[in-house]
């Protein structure tokens, strides 16, 4: 009787512990199990997962950090287990204690986990979801300020807006509130509130990491401002806090930046302590040198920190802009921005400016280096056949010591030694690998040697003759070398023919190299203007252009891109004149005229459609002489109208009625260079493809 008694008591209390019961014993026992079992172990996995991600993630301190850091996609690839692990263990108390006041708590954290795998899409329902079953006020705030970092992550500015406003409507004012406004403001540009924001928070901030870092990003977007004397006292507060020893580090190098001390920063280069921070550490005196306009330095500098540095694109970049604005060394700066695209990695906050000033400047100096080609030929071009040639042979004895020093080092005396190999040491996990397990390896070398003995990595290592085939295949070896040396040498005598035949040294191969240089000045200097944006180079190359070759058939051209750059108004009604006066039909002169009178009024545009429909009749009257003055008095007092297209190509239509088969080419090429979106444009081509076809 007393065991039934005890099995019903027992049955009637898992029934009343059901989940779905919201009886106070139930849901008291629901509540204990959810909070003390699947709770605690989710979010002690997610708190570890945070001081790991806290350990491995690698800041650039050479920008301003971000109030809240972005966790990287490939965290969240490497540790997926964890999340996994964190996001079951957190649902068993949404599938097994539905009743309890534990489950919006159970949503939070999953969307937390799943903001930190930086899967936004499911983390933005989930932190909906939470707002919609909120049992709790503090979880529905925290799922609105999770909810608000995240559309500040998606740089989605009018929804975060909408959040903050239900925040602010439920007078929710806590300190991960005030730091996501904090990051708000800093990402919007709106840098002097983030400064009072972060002066509010850094103090309240709970560990002593936050708060540091906190006073280091206070101190930098101060200096970013230019209020050196707030900045070096948040920079001070930084190094009171002893977070870490990187973080203190960088507030010294700040600290020394501001200051501009050179000593202080040389100092901590000398400290055996900072040899993996060197970089961080020259990247700050070369800036100090560059606020000094000490350029040639701070060029040393950056080059030095450059070397072994993840962040060496950005200083790459630096440098390229260095060589090419206050430098002027084209030609480097091509050659940084080409290293500095090839080092910076998709996603990158620089990879875009990378990639286009890689692109500009090695065209910019595939151009200039066909100037400077030509120009040297042309020089060499001017002198005697006896300088030429002891000019040649002296290249060649440079060669040839060249050649000499290749040939002492190839038929030095070879001693075969045992190559060492210094190696990282290795984890516990990587011990079963051989090559990673010191013992085994040592092992195996003396196994090897006591075999075999010393050999060369080479193919055929394990033959019986092996030394003696070694010491015959290094004489042929080095009887190769020398053949190869000699045959080279001779070679290299006897081509001085050909260097000489390279030069343009008769009438039709420096009218060739003139040919050459015109369109290489053409073409640099229109891609300084439209594509570099840099007026005084488009003057530099159009002038000479113009100078050089006074009949060019880019003559209009360049006018007109002369006049569209100077700033000089002697100089623009000069470029003016020339243009008008020589080229008084081209479309440049209508262009130019656009250009500064603007639009027309409505009025005007009135008076120049009724003007077009005039002139067009006459055109169908078979009176082009009479048409075409018409057309050209509608460009002359209405420029930059509605029906500027329609008037050009009516110009063209003249002169073909009239019979005048080149002015009519030239016209049609005008049309379709100057009005490429014309719906005429089609038109033109097929009449001038039907004009070229024909005999003379």
């Amino acid at each position: 009787m007393i065991r039934f008694i005890a099995a019903v008591f027992f049955i009637g209390f898992l029934l009343g512990c059901s989940q779905q019961s919201t009886r106070p014993a139930a849901v008291a026992f629901h509540n204990v199990n959810a909070k003390y079992n699947a709770i605690f172990q989710a979010e002690r996995l997610y708190k570890q997962m945070q001081r790991t991600w806290q350990t491995e993630q690698k800041e650039s301190y050479s920008r301003i950090l971000p109030i809240i850091l972005q966790v990287d996609s490939s965290f969240g690839q490497a540790h997926s287990l964890e999340f996994g692990n964190i996001i079951r263990k957190a649902s068993l108390v949404i599938d097994r204690h539905q009743n309890s006041r534990f489950v919006d708590d159970a949503y939070l954290l999953i969307g937390k986990t799943r903001l930190f795998q930086k899967d936004y899409k499911n983390a933005l329902e989930t932190f909906k979801y939470v707002n919609s079953i909120d049992h709790d006020a503090k979880t529905g705030q925290d799922a609105l300020i999770d909810l608000y970092k995240l559309y500040l992550f998606q740089r989605n500015f009018e929804s975060a807006e909408r959040v903050d406003e239900v925040l602010v409507e439920n007078n929710v004012n806590t300190i991960d509130y005030q730091t996501c406004k904090a990051f708000a403001y800093q990402i919007k540009g709106e840098t002097a509130l983030a400064i009072k924001s972060l002066e509010r928070i850094a103090p309240k901030s709970r560990d002593r990491y936050t708060r540091s870092r906190f006073y280091y990003i206070l101190g930098q977007l101060n200096q970013s401002q230019g209020n050196f004397a707030q900045a070096r006292t948040a920079f001070t507060q930084c190094l009171r806090e002893k977070s870490t020893y990187a973080l203190e580090l960088q507030a010294k190098i700040a600290l020394s930046s501001i200051n501009e001390s050179i000593p202080e920063l040389e100092k901590l280069l000398s400290d055996g302590k900072n040899e993996d921070l060197h970089a961080e550490i020259q990247l700050a005196v070369g800036q100090i040198y560059y606020q000094q306009k000490d350029y040639n330095r701070a060029q040393q500098y950056w080059s030095k920190a450059s070397q072994n540095n993840p962040n060496k694109g950005e200083i790459y970049v630096k440098l390229g802009a260095l060589f090419l604005n206050q430098l002027q060394q084209y030609s480097k700066a091509a050659a940084y921005f080409d290293s500095a695209a090839s080092v910076i990695s998709i996603g990158q906050p620089l990879y875009e400016d990378a990639q286009k000033n890689k692109r500009i400047w090695s065209t910019f100096v595939r151009l200039s280096d066909q100037i400077s080609l030509e120009d040297s030929l042309q020089a060499l071009a001017s002198l005697p056949i006896d300088v030429l040639e002891s000019k040649y042979k002296a290249m060649q004895a440079k060669k040839k010591a060249v050649t000499d020093s290749l040939q002492k080092k190839t038929l030095a005396p070879t001693t075969l030694q045992t190559v060492i190999y210094t190696r990282r040491a290795p984890s516990p996990e990587q011990q079963s690998f051989y090559f990673y397990n010191d013992q085994a390896r040592m092992r195996g070398e003396q196994e090897f040697v006591q075999k075999w003995g010393i050999r060369q990595v080479e193919d055929f290592w394990n033959r019986k003759n092996k030394q003696a085939s070694f010491i015959d295949s290094k004489q042929n070896t080095i009887k190769s070398t020398q053949q190869t040396i000699e045959e080279k040498a001779s070679v290299l005598t006897d081509s001085m023919q050909i260097w000489i035949e390279r030069i343009p040294r008769t009438v039709i191969a420096r009218q060739q190299s003139d040919l050459r240089l015109e369109k290489a000045l053409f073409d640099l200097g229109k891609y300084c203007k439209f594509e570099i944006g840099n007026a005084p180079l488009t003057r530099t190359y159009l002038e000479r252009l113009l100078k050089d070759f006074p009949m060019t058939s880019n003559e209009a051209e360049a006018l007109y891109l002369l006049f569209s750059v100077s700033t000089d108004a002697s100089e623009k009604q000069r470029y003016r004149t020339a243009l008008f006066d020589k080229y008084p039909t081209s479309y440049l002169k209508q262009s130019l005229l656009k250009l500064e009178q603007g639009t027309l009024a409505q009025g005007k545009e009135a008076e120049a459609q009724s003007a077009y429909e005039l002139a067009f009749k006459t055109f169908k009257t078979g009176n082009f002489g009479q048409a075409f003055q018409q057309a050209s008095d509608i460009q002359l007092q209405f420029p930059g109208n509605q029906q500027e297209d329609k008037v050009a190509f009516l110009l063209a239509l003249c002169q073909g009625g009239s019979k005048n088969r080149q002015n009519f080419e030239t016209r049609l090429k005008e049309f379709i260079q100057a009005y490429p979106n014309s719906p005429l444009k089609t038109e033109a081509e097929a009449m001038l493809a039907a004009s070229t076809k024909k005999t003379p």
